[in-house]
């Protein structure tokens, strides 16, 4: 269920940090940083993080919205365990802790309920999307899950309209 909060117990939650996974080049998402114009329906979304690194960290937040002419029809936030402890530097950038994320749903759990919620879309939107994409790509990979569809990058059109303004 998109935007859901549940809860499930697990019994894994204290498992050391995985060892680190190869993440191969996907062509099923493509980062682009130029649209011409705003398709009429796409999700924007937003990830946190353990870290920095696809191969070693692990997505601990999904959020996102549905938006359909301009309009949004639909949100989706779920915390996801990690199965390893946040380090300190990342809950200090994303104020996410290890009690937060203690009992949530693990990735294998919540990745299947956000590419349902993501549908039919063709455009997903992110800020640095390329982080973004390889994090959610090697969570796919890892969970047999197939996402597909262009990332578009918002920091492209944050840039220009920041040098329209100087």
């Amino acid at each position: 269920s998109a935007g859901s909060t549940r809860r499930v117990k697990n019994p894994s939650a204290d498992v050391e940090k995985p060892k680190p996974r190869e993440v191969p080049r996907h062509k099923r998402i493509t980062v682009n940083a130029f649209m011409a114009s705003p398709p009429e329906e796409y999700v924007a979304f937003d990830l946190e993080t353990t870290g920095l690194s696809p191969q070693t960290d692990r997505i601990i937040e999904i959020g996102a919205v549905y938006v359909d002419h301009g309009q949004i029809i639909a949100s989706f936030s779920q915390l996801v365990d990690p199965r390893m402890s946040i380090p300190a530097a990342a809950s200090e950038k994303n104020n996410i802790t290890d009690a937060m994320v203690r009992g949530c749903p693990t990735i294998d759990l919540v990745l299947p309920e956000f590419r349902d919620f993501i549908g039919d879309v063709k455009i997903l939107a992110a800020h640095n999307a390329t982080f973004d994409a390889n994090f959610l790509m090697a969570a796919a990979l890892e969970c047999g899950i197939q996402l597909g569809g262009e990332v578009f990058d918002t920091v492209g059109v944050f840039r220009a309209s920041c040098a329209e303004k100087r």
